[in-house]
């Protein structure tokens, strides 16, 4: 966003670095079959990203589900449309959309990674939003 621009560029090269670096390397040791503190560990690494002034959750999760799509997903405005009734762009927000798009993913065959859900999600809805109907790929 534009207005986080100036807080950007105040981040020193060896800042980002060390915060990626730190995000990353915390979600490299995450495992998905480690039902017990999965939450912890996946907030513990969006906030590492999120030390760095003016990235918040939703920029984190662009890095973050990048490297480790089985775990993170990007927070699209539109999926956080499909899981709460009102859009902010909190930890707390991303939390709730991580982990239902998590959820999701479980129910579905291994090939359904939580990143891919997530990315389904904003696919339907903007097919929605044009008007396009999805069995035939027209416009309605």
């Amino acid at each position: 966003r534009h207005a986080l621009l100036g807080q950007l560029r105040s981040n020193s090269e060896s800042a980002v670095a060390e915060a990626t670096k730190s995000g990353i390397a915390l979600s490299q040791q995450i495992s998905s079959r480690d039902e017990m503190d999965l939450e912890s560990k996946i907030k513990t690494a969006v906030e590492a990203v999120t030390e760095l002034k003016g990235v918040g959750p939703a920029t984190a999760s662009v890095i973050l589900s990048l490297v480790r799509p089985d775990i993170f997903c990007y927070m699209y405005d539109e999926v956080i449309d499909c899981f709460l009734p009102k859009r902010t762009y909190s930890l707390k927000v991303y939390m709730t959309c991580v982990t239902s798009c998590m959820e999701l993913s479980r129910q579905l065959t291994d090939q359904w990674m939580t990143a891919k859900i997530a990315r389904t999600l904003w696919v339907a809805a903007r097919e929605k939003a044009m008007g396009i109907d999805t069995a035939t790929n027209r416009k309605r």
